[in-house]
């Protein structure tokens, strides 16, 4: 028997990627999402390997929330937030 599954999203969904670092070795994304809600911040160097990031920031105002990654690596890192 299937069930039903309901997706709520925000009225005007957005994330943003700061244009520069908050402090030298900082990364900074910028989402939102429906109240309740509590990202997780990821972490890849090649979009194949994912990781979660131990430790990271997380600022919330309303259902804006901001997340920063304080250790990141060396090299290149693309990063997702999972709710």
């Amino acid at each position: 028997m299937a069930g039903l599954f309901e997706v709520v999203v925000p009225d005007a969904p957005f994330v943003r990627m700061a244009p520069g670092p908050p402090a030298p070795g900082l990364h900074r994304l910028t989402a939102n999402a429906p109240a309740g809600i509590s990202p997780v911040l990821w972490r890849s160097p090649d979009l194949v390997h994912w990781s979660p990031v131990p430790d990271f920031l997380l600022e919330t105002t309303n259902s804006t929330f901001r997340v920063t990654d304080p250790a990141p690596p060396a090299g290149p890192n693309l990063y997702q937030m999972r709710w």
